[in-house]
């Protein structure tokens, strides 16, 4: 049994389930319950396991698991026993988790994987409850030691029933015992930021000899991802490798915000109201700066600058604008759309199935220090006629929020694109980066690519894919491969000065002349990230990124606008 990820509403750092998986026996001497797809290093992972036995202590958790919260019936009623563990889950996981029992006995439970959990200090309080001869099942109130916790309550009870889901919790899943000698268990989770939880309660279908309720509090990363301040202006050239940067726009400055009016002269004082009014109005070499707030609009770029005098639609100093699209799309740049920079922005929540976020058909373009999320399919699309893209110093993160084919944090088709400096995080059911169906002589430098449902990185396809470089970036913890090629190889390419890690099926895939590794890659040795589970994906010291890069394909300055190099440049988004 699986689940799509679900992020609590009401927790300051986000919290996701990203799967879920049950188990039920009866009459064997241990449970065993598969891992849910999808996990990667230091998610969490929490069980419930319910057992017809008088006593805790002769139960046999899988390696790695760790005991939370135990409750027993004794005695009394009938026998039953119910205990919470937890795992935080390293780069290498086994398919299932076996429980062993000391006796054959009825057993059911289950497990939650979770993103977003401290597996560093994960409890935060507990309580149980057990009772007898009832139709509820209840676990006392807790009060969590912590601000921003996530509860899971767990309930167990001797025999066939089904338990309604307690007040204010999702329910998560419920295992019916096979007979009435069995166990019924259900799991079920809510946020709460601060406070007590109350008693919380699941009513059963029928009276139990034995019933087991429990809650415990499970403690929310504290530390946010890095958000990606704009740098003060366009980014340093960099290396000799890396093609020319779009030039800045020295004209006359237009201002956009939610207080404004589309009739108005565009002025400090009387900004205009819409971005479009912008991209509409602007001609080469002028700039537009964009207030804060959301704004509903359905972007399209047709306008062009020229290579002396680009346009420039970004955001005002210090602040923020926010693009949902208005149920649409939130920015495409169509053919005629060119020498135009698009700078500082949220981008967010494209409802469409087939495209991204972003839907570039255009040419000599810069897309800069963007946060580009939660799209229903890609972050960032490039059509096979675009050209001279440069994608620059983006975060681009948990995209493929639908459910109709893979998604990609970057779908990048076209000629003479540069992509560098960009944090690509959580992008379940696709590539990091997928350098396909067609693409010529493309750049991808100076990237961290981590969390991919599929490989860090794909290079290849039948429309005639070749002359890719893929130089400096860090591809870890990605659920495929690192770097990969589709079945239909590249030509001319090279995959080298990459660091990958923790990708289970390999860390450069093999068996493709047309993508060369010669010149080595950095493969034994984790990137030491400060903190994963947050996705704070700068490196310690220690990182084999540091010093690592080839600095005829290092920028100028990393993710942060931080000078590249330090020392030697370094390999990924970040300079250390």
């Amino acid at each position: 049994m699986g689940s799509e990820p679900r992020r609590t509403a009401s927790l300051s750092t986000a919290v996701e389930l990203r799967g879920v998986s049950s188990a039920r026996t009866v009459g064997k001497a241990s449970l065993t319950i598969r891992r849910p797809a999808g996990v990667i290093r230091d998610d969490v992972l929490v069980a419930g396991i319910g057992v017809r036995l008088t006593s805790a202590r002769a139960i046999k958790p899988p390696a790695g698991w760790h005991a939370m919260r135990s409750d027993t019936s004794g005695r009394r009623g009938a026998a039953l026993t119910h205990i919470v563990y937890y795992k935080v889950a390293t780069t290498r996981e086994p398919s299932g988790y076996r429980w062993r029992f000391p006796a054959r006995r009825a057993a059911a439970g289950g497990l939650l994987a979770y993103r977003g959990l401290d597996g560093n200090r994960l409890s935060a309080g507990n309580s149980g409850r057990v009772r007898r001869y009832t139709r509820l099942v209840s676990a006392p109130s807790v009060r969590p030691r912590a601000r921003d916790t996530l509860i899971v309550g767990f309930f167990s009870a001797s025999g066939r029933a089904r338990l309604a889901s307690p007040r204010g919790m999702a329910k998560r899943l419920q295992v019916v015992a096979m007979r009435r000698s069995g166990v019924t268990s259900a799991m079920a989770d809510f946020p709460v930021v601060t406070g007590a939880t109350g008693t919380r309660s699941a009513k059963s279908s029928t009276v139990h000899r034995s019933a087991i309720g429990q809650l415990v509090a499970l403690r929310a990363t504290t530390v946010a991802p890095p958000g990606p301040p704009p740098p003060p202006g366009p980014p340093i050239g960099g290396g000799s490798g890396l093609p020319p940067a779009l030039g800045p726009s020295t004209g006359q400055t237009f201002y956009v915000a939610t207080t404004g009016s589309d009739s108005n002269p565009g002025t400090l004082g009387a900004p205009w109201r819409t971005v479009q009014k912008a991209l509409n109005a602007l001609q080469p070499g002028q700039r537009a700066l964009v207030r804060a707030g959301t704004y509903a609009e359905s972007l399209d770029v047709a306008r062009a600058g020229t290579a002396a005098a680009p346009i420039t639609v970004e955001n005002y100093p210090g602040e923020r604008p926010i693009v949902n699209g208005g149920g649409q799309r939130p920015l495409e740049i169509s053919s005629s759309g060119a020498y135009f920079r698009i700078r500082g922005f949220v981008f967010q929540n494209s409802p469409y199935n087939s495209g991204g976020n972003i839907d570039i058909y255009g040419h000599h373009l810069e897309i800069s220090a963007n946060e580009v999320r939660n799209a229903q399919d890609q972050g960032i699309y490039t059509d096979e006629d675009s050209h001279d893209a440069q994608l620059l110093g983006n975060w681009i993160h948990n995209n493929g929020q639908g459910v109709i084919h893979q998604s990609h944090g970057i779908y990048l088709q076209g000629n003479d694109h540069l992509v560098a400096n960009n944090v690509i995080h959580d992008h379940v059911k696709g590539f990091g980066i997928q350098v396909y169906d067609r693409n010529s002589r493309s750049i991808i430098t100076a990237n961290t690519v981590t969390g991919a449902g599929h490989s860090g990185i794909v290079v290849g396809g039948s429309g005639g894919v070749d002359n890719i470089r893929v130089v400096n970036n860090v591809f870890a913890f990605n659920a495929h491969y690192g770097i990969s090629h589709d079945s239909t190889c590249p030509t001319a390419s090279r995959a080298d000065h990459n660091v990958a890690f923790g990708n289970p099926w390999g860390q450069t895939q093999p068996g493709c002349p047309g993508l060369d590794y010669s010149r080595g890659n950095r493969t034994t040795t984790d990137p030491l990230f400060v903190n994963y589970a947050a996705r704070n994906l700068h490196v310690d010291a220690g990182s084999p990124a540091l010093d690592y890069a080839l600095p005829e394909f290092s920028p100028g300055s990393d993710f942060d606008g931080r000078p590249r190099p330090q020392s030697a440049p370094d390999a990924g988004a970040y300079e250390r």
